[in-house]
C-alpha cells in the first residue's frame, strides 16, 4: 500500500513539480516506511519550493525526533511559529522533546500554549499528561489523560 502510494505522488510529481504538498506527502511515505533520509529529503524540497510552508517545516522536525535531533527539530517547529504564532502542532512538538528531554517546567509552559490554541490536539494533551504525573500532579495529569482518550476516541 505504502509502495503504491510511493508510485502516485511520483506520477504527481512528474505532472507538478512546484506544489510543496506533493512533496509533503510525499514525506509522509517515507516517514511511515522509515525511511527517514528520503523523508527529510522530501521536507526540505517543499520547503525550498516555499519557505513559508509551515507543514513542511513541522514534519522536518517530527523526522528529527525521529533521528534524535532535538535541537534540529526544535528549529524547525520555531520557524513554524514564526511562520504562524498560533501554530499548535509545533507547539506540541517542541513540548514532545522537551518531555523526552525530561523538560517537564517547559514541557507544561509549551503544551498548555498549544492546547490554548487548539484545546482538541490529542498529542498536546497526552504529553502534557506526562509532564504533571512527573511532576507528582496526578490529578492534573489524570485529567488530561481523560481528555486525551475522549478526543482519540472521538476520531
Amino acid at each position: 500500500m505504502l509502495n503504491e502510494a510511493l508510485e502516485e505522488f511520483n506520477i504527481a510529481l512528474e505532472l507538478d513539480t512546484s506544489d510543496p504538498e506533493i512533496y509533503s506527502y510525499l514525506e509522509s511515505v517515507y516517514f511511515s516506511m522509515k525511511d527517514f533520509d528520503s523523508a527529510v529529503a522530501a521536507s526540505k524540497k517543499a520547503i525550498e519550493i516555499d519557505p513559508q510552508f509551515k507543514i513542511g517545516h513541522l514534519n522536518l522536525g517530527y523526522i528529527y525526533i525521529e533521528q534524535g535531533k532535538f535541537d534540529k527539530a526544535i528549529e524547525e517547529f520555531e520557524i513554524a511559529i514564526g511562520i504562524d504564532p498560533k501554530y499548535a502542532e509545533a507547539y506540541s512538538g517542541i513540548g514532545t522533546i522537551y518531555c523526552m528531554k525530561k523538560m517537564f517546567d517547559e514541557a507544561i509552559t509549551v503544551l498548555k500554549k498549544s492546547i490554548e490554541i487548539n484545546p482538541t490536539l490529542p498529542d498536546a494533551h497526552n504529553n502534557l499528561g506526562l509532564a504533571y504525573w512527573n511532576k507528582g500532579l496526578k490529578e492534573k495529569a489524570m485529567r488530561e489523560v481523560t481528555i486525551y482518550k475522549g478526543l482519540i476516541g472521538a476520531q
